[in-house]
């Protein structure tokens, strides 16, 4: 069956980990070549075709881009509308041409929900049709929200905009030419919740007698987080739009509130839904963004570096605490050395998975701030968002928690990951360590900003001596589930660097963290049965 082999040798060819243009380059060559090679044969050999409905999702999931893929689409449907047309008039009968009808499933429309869905897989904004857009003078298109009316010459006009910075007064002045009698309401700065100045621009316009709102997020303009997430919406995981611009970066306000807003506010059941959400949307992106991370580099210009431990240890940690050359300070390097030596970093990671980074929709979460994306551990993802849950809902069983969250993060991780983890002791121990590592982390990001920003240094020393009292509370769990195990070489690298923990931050200038280390008593008495 001719065509039938031509659907499987476009679906199961695979993207080289090579320079993917050169490669695409070289397949559309072979399959131009196989089209005008054997369409003949499908017309001597019409009637031995057999009656089939094509599946498109091999097509569509396999490895190559999207504008590539489009590409093919076409070219199959435009091989097929031709084949049916021989079939009809070869068979001149309508019954006879019913059983030889290739049924695709309705490729067009297939193609035309391929742009917006495409089993997860966008286009690129560039390439999307201009109509579908509003544009703002040297930003790449913004989608139009649906059921906008079609401006009319004479309603157009620019708004008043006294209100408005001028450094943002051109977005209002392109938004006119889309959205008759656009208003700019205001502006909400995230002053004291973001190391960045972050801005929300809210515009409203009527729509049918109903008024709307249009949210916009400007922010310091970073390369990397505007390319990511056109990089993720392309190999299959569906993420905000972000626009180009030449003063600051513009993104999609996606979905209708934070997933932090739901983890403090809503039931157990609400919460676990939520939770749900994001996990499946962290385990597409350490799935699909790992698959096709060669192509971020030589596609979209980013690369991302292998987390080095210790030096981010260093600069998140030691760097905010105190970096003053010390014995205590020697110790705890070398102890934290020892700590992160099986660290094996191979995914692509957020680098900052906390609910306050997702935002959710009724039924979908989106992951935003890509600004500390890296190779890393997936567990460093999936610990910096337990822990952050867990200090938001004390009131929540941490165990059971933690239990739900690593075991529904597997599931979905090994239902689409060509190699599944393994859930067995080892990475019992590697979630642990990850745990310590990320509250350890959070002792210093808290000083930091505390630093920065004054109006909230108290709590914020407050919330960093919490979670020295909390990596403390962790690595003696996980002193006793390794005496549990008779693991001795973990117990001595977790005792290790509990104590040259305590040693360096009863030196340290904060008293907060002094207080701590002079109030602390271990958790639980030692094992006899290690010294065995």
């Amino acid at each position: 069956m001719y065509l039938e082999d031509l659907v499987s040798y476009l679906g199961d060819r695979k993207r080289d980990r090579e320079d993917s243009k050169i490669y695409i380059s070289q397949k559309n060559s072979e399959i131009n070549s196989y089209i005008l090679e054997n369409y003949s044969k499908f017309q001597e050999n019409i009637s031995n075709f057999n009656n089939k409905e094509y599946n498109l999702e091999s097509l569509i999931n396999s490895n190559i881009f999207s504008e590539y893929k489009e590409s093919y689409i076409s070219k199959k449907i435009n091989l097929t509308n031709e084949y049916n047309k021989k079939a009809y008039e070869l068979t001149q009968k309508e019954e006879f041409f019913n059983k030889y009808i290739i049924r695709d499933s309705s490729l067009e429309s297939i193609l035309e929900n391929y742009s917006d869905h495409g089993f997860g897989i966008k286009k690129r904004p560039e390439r999307i049709n201009s109509e579908e857009f509003y544009h703002i003078p040297g930003i790449s298109p913004i989608r139009k929200p649906d059921s906008v009316p079609e401006a009319r010459p004479e309603e157009i006009a620019i708004p008043a905009s006294e209100s408005i910075p001028a450094i943002y007064a051109p977005v209002l002045q392109s938004l006119a030419e889309e959205y008759p009698g656009i208003r700019f309401k205001g502006i909400t700065t995230l002053a004291d919740r973001s190391q960045h100045e972050v801005d929300i621009l809210t515009f409203e316009y009527t729509v049918n007698g109903q008024v709307k709102q249009l949210n916009i997020v400007a922010k310091d303009d970073m390369f990397k987080e505007r390319m990511i997430p056109r990089f993720l919406n392309d190999v299959g995981v569906s993420a905000h739009m972000t626009y180009d611009t030449s003063t600051r970066l513009l993104m999609q306000y996606i979905g209708e509130k934070d997933l932090k807003d739901v983890i403090v506010t809503a039931s157990q059941g609400e919460v676990i839904r939520a939770v749900n959400l994001a996990l499946d949307k962290i385990a597409q992106i350490h799935v699909l963004a790992t698959e096709n991370i060669v192509a971020l580099e030589h596609e979209y210009g980013v690369r991302l570096d292998k987390t080095d431990y210790v030096q981010e240890f260093e600069r998140r940690f030691i760097g905010p605490v105190s970096t003053i050359i010390s014995p205590q300070l020697n110790s705890l390097l070398q102890a934290y050395a020892s700590f992160t030596q099986g660290f094996n970093p191979g995914y692509f990671v957020h680098g900052d998975f906390h609910p306050g980074n997702v935002r959710m929709s009724a039924n979908e979460a989106f992951v935003i701030d890509y600004e500390w994306a890296k190779i890393g551990l997936v567990f460093d993802d999936v610990s910096r968002f337990v822990n952050s849950v867990t200090r938001e809902r004390p009131d929540m069983d941490s165990r059971d928690f933690v239990d739900h969250v690593v075991n529904g993060y597997l599931a979905r991780h090994n239902d689409i990951a060509r190699k599944p983890i393994v859930n067995d002791d080892a990475m019992a121990t590697s979630l642990q360590y990850a745990m310590i590592n990320d509250e350890l982390y959070k002792v210093g990001e808290y000083i930091a900003f505390a630093q920065a920003h004054p109006k909230v240094a108290e709590e914020k020393m407050m919330k960093s001596s919490v979670s020295l009292l909390r990596t403390l509370n962790m690595i003696d769990d996980a002193i006793m589930d390794a005496d549990k195990r008779f693991n001795v070489k973990s117990s001595g690298l977790l005792n290790g660097l509990k104590h040259s923990l305590l040693g360096y931050v009863r030196s340290c200038p904060y008293e907060e963290l002094r207080e701590i280390s002079a109030i602390y008593q271990p958790r639980i008495i030692q094992s006899t049965t290690i010294a065995r």
